[in-house]
């Protein structure tokens, strides 16, 4: 209910900014580990949506997970 964006509603589960020298799809992989802790390739997968705003743009990628049921923790 608190957060500052989109307040009582689900987000994407993973998300943040490209570091210098990275490419957005290195830094959707780094952060799917970061705050998933799941490791996937998504060089040779194009992202399906940009989402355009003042502030800059999002990146959107939809992939669907056919590994083991990794350990998530809904913060």
């Amino acid at each position: 209910m608190h957060k500052k964006g989109w307040p009582s509603y689900w987000d994407y589960p993973a998300g943040g900014t490209v570091k210098a020298g990275e490419s957005c799809y290195q830094a959707a992989e780094r952060e799917l580990l970061e705050e998933l802790g799941m490791t996937l390739s998504l060089e040779k997968i194009p992202s399906r949506l940009t989402v355009k705003f003042e502030e800059g743009w999002n990146e959107l990628y939809f992939v669907q997970w056919t590994g083991a049921n990794p350990e998530l923790c809904l913060q």
